[in-house]
């Protein structure tokens, strides 16, 4: 039964006492999902607490989505948790309308001793209350705000309560086992004034705000390692240039707060954008930076400071596009000679050209990039160049309509007809042209403490991926290979040790 999947052992259940006996131990195995409705989480409850609730200890990984249940199946669920004395990860996708069905589900989540995994979303109040009555050893905990019960929240709270519901302070009761917290959509004004609570395991903290107060982290999480920071509104950050004013007077605040209360002695891993480092401004030493998401090109001003606080040693841009390689567009060159080249050992560029790069000549663009590059120490280095579907100015191919025999007054889709391929733009061209073996082969003599470079192009169009690898032995002598695919490639950050 270990090889089949769930359809089948439920089937097998059905043909003999035996494995209807075993079945549960194999059907509970993996983790639990209930989609449904409130009648696949009753039926869900009924399975688990026949044969006098010996199939509760095989649950070990559970996820409800839906958070409209009755207050029946309710009671059955917390007579569910309260039993399963083997459950190790819970999640609830509704956990505002889950833990509000019965009152007997948060006192249940609070005494599942085994649990160390716990995620809810779209918390409100009555979620916030249970996590507070919440003693048992749990390791990651996962709380996300919904916009909707945040407000609500905050609406039926008095001034002097607000700060109590900060997530520092409601995690309290798992502060000594506490390894990894994820926050998401906490409000950036709700303070937290003083709180003495010290999670003294919590190394990886992952936050979603906007304008995060660093603060009460830095105070709360004195051995963190791992910190990655989201904005919640990604998609407006192009607009935020006309509020500098406003972004370096919140950066000033937490720098101010660091310098007067203290910071981390230094974190292992910054994960997020150039923006939310900017705002978190932290003064402390950060061995690897990796930047996700698209940088503007008003982002790459804000570079140099960040890295002349950080000092790292790692530096990953995961998604820059190709006009910041322009000097006359961008800092963000001038930000790796000037602020980066005396520190950084390792650094990956990805480079991701679009619409808006069509009329760039790359060939004279990496020109620039490696006259950067010489001025470096590294021992790694990746650059990746990929092309979207957007750097082609060819229409899309639309479907042909062909008259339907079996409807007069119809039609149907015929074979799609192709369009005529739009002549090769400047950015296109160049890149074809640009030789990337003869790029990793100069680098190679360029920066002698280099011990491993890859270069990667993909495209233009149809022209598959060329990489190009060198690596220096020991004894000095450089090898360079090639590698040609139809196929893209994904380029090995440079945390992927291999």
């Amino acid at each position: 039964m270990s090889f089949c999947n769930r359809p089948t052992i439920a089937t097998l259940m059905q043909t003999c006492r035996t494995l209807y006996r075993e079945g549960p131990r194999f059907l509970l195995d993996r983790q639990v999902v209930m989609w449904g409705s409130d009648r696949q989480v009753a039926s869900f409850c009924l399975f688990m607490l026949c044969g006098e609730g010996q199939r509760l200890r095989h649950l070990r990984k559970l996820a409800i989505v839906p958070g409209d249940i009755s207050r029946q199946t309710s009671k059955a669920l917390a007579v569910v948790l309260e039993d399963a004395t083997n459950l190790e990860e819970l999640t609830f996708h509704s956990s505002e309308s889950i833990l509000s069905a019965h009152h007997k589900i948060p006192r249940a989540l609070s005494r599942i001793k085994s649990l160390r995994r716990l995620t809810l979303l779209d918390a409100g109040k009555v979620t916030c209350q249970s996590l507070r009555q919440i003693a048992v050893p749990l390791e990651y905990l996962k709380l996300t705000y919904g916009f909707d019960d945040l407000l609500t929240l905050r609406q039926a709270l008095q001034p002097a309560e607000e700060q109590q519901y900060h997530p520092v302070v409601l995690c309290a009761g798992v502060a000594a086992s506490l390894k990894e917290l994820c926050i998401e959509d906490w409000e950036r004004d709700i303070p937290l004034l003083s709180h003495d609570v010290v999670y003294p395991n919590l190394q990886h903290l992952t936050l979603t705000d906007d304008f995060p107060l660093v603060r009460p982290y830095i105070r709360c999480f004195p051995n963190l390692n791992h910190l990655t920071v989201r904005m919640a509104a990604v998609d407006l950050k192009s607009e935020l240039w006309d509020r500098m004013d406003s972004l370096q007077h919140h950066r000033e605040l937490n720098v101010l707060d660091q310098l007067r209360y203290g910071t981390w002695r230094h974190l292992k891993l910054f994960n997020g954008g150039i923006l939310e480092l900017f705002l978190l401004g932290l003064t402390c030493h950060i061995e690897h930076l990796s930047f996700h998401g698209s940088v503007e090109r008003w982002e790459s001003e804000l570079l140099g400071p960040i890295l002349d606080g950080a000092k790292p040693q790692t530096l990953e841009l995961l998604r820059i596009n190709g006009d910041l390689l322009d000097p006359e567009e961008s800092q963000l060159l001038a930000a790796l000679r000037e602020h980066a080249a005396a520190s950084v050992t390792r650094l990956s560029l990805h480079i991701n050209l679009t619409k808006r790069d069509r009329e760039l000549d790359m060939q004279d663009l990496m020109e620039k990039l490696f006259d950067v590059l010489a001025c470096f120490h590294l021992e790694s280095l990746r650059i990746a160049i990929h092309t979207d579907r957007y750097l082609d100015p060819t229409p899309t191919a639309f479907p042909s309509f062909l008259p339907d025999p079996d409807d007069p007054d119809g039609c149907r889709f015929g074979t799609p007809i192709p369009p005529t391929p739009h002549p090769f733009m400047l950015a296109e061209i160049s890149l074809e042209r640009f030789d990337h073996m003869d790029f990793a082969q100069r680098i190679a003599a360029a920066v002698p403490t280099v011990k491993s470079a890859v270069v990667v192009v993909q495209g233009p169009r149809s022209a598959g991926t060329r990489v190009a690898d060198m690596r220096r032995l020991e004894n000095g002598e450089v090898v360079l290979s090639e590698e040609r695919s139809p196929r893209s490639y994904h380029v090995k950050q440079l945390d992927d040790r291999s």
